[in-house]
């Protein structure tokens, strides 16, 4: 395959991805409260770097986004994760309406964390009945 055409084809996936793992990065610091300086002081990454990166227009190592993650506590797979499903899931995985126990089942096969989430918003949503 011509390298030319590669690049161009996969350009905008990696635009999108950048600007993805970015947001990702500046939602997780936004929820741990910290400013980019305290990001910056705990990675080790420049704070330029990191706005930059929040931005969508750094691509950043491995390494590098590794650091970030520890410092914000949460894990590089979360910060990269993709949420495009291979054509050969698609079909495998049920819709959340497909049978009954749908829910339990996403309930089950989600992260510890997003298993904590739905915790918090559905005892965070008990309100007591007005008499």
């Amino acid at each position: 395959m011509n390298d030319t055409l590669f690049d161009v084809e996969e350009s905008g996936h990696r635009d999108m991805f950048l600007a993805n793992v970015g947001a990702r990065v500046k939602l997780t610091r936004n929820k741990c409260r910290i400013s980019r300086r305290v990001l910056s002081e705990r990675s080790g990454v420049s704070e330029r770097f990191l706005a930059q990166l929040e931005h969508g227009k750094g691509n950043i190592s491995i390494v590098r986004l590794k650091a970030v993650a520890d410092a914000l506590g949460t894990s590089l797979a979360e910060l990269v994760r993709d949420e495009r499903r291979p054509e050969c899931e698609s079909h495998t995985i049920p819709e959340w309406r497909a049978h009954p126990g749908a829910i339990a089942d996403l309930y089950r096969h989600a992260t510890a964390r997003d298993q904590a989430l739905v915790i918090e918003l559905l005892v965070g949503s008990r309100r007591p009945v007005p008499a």
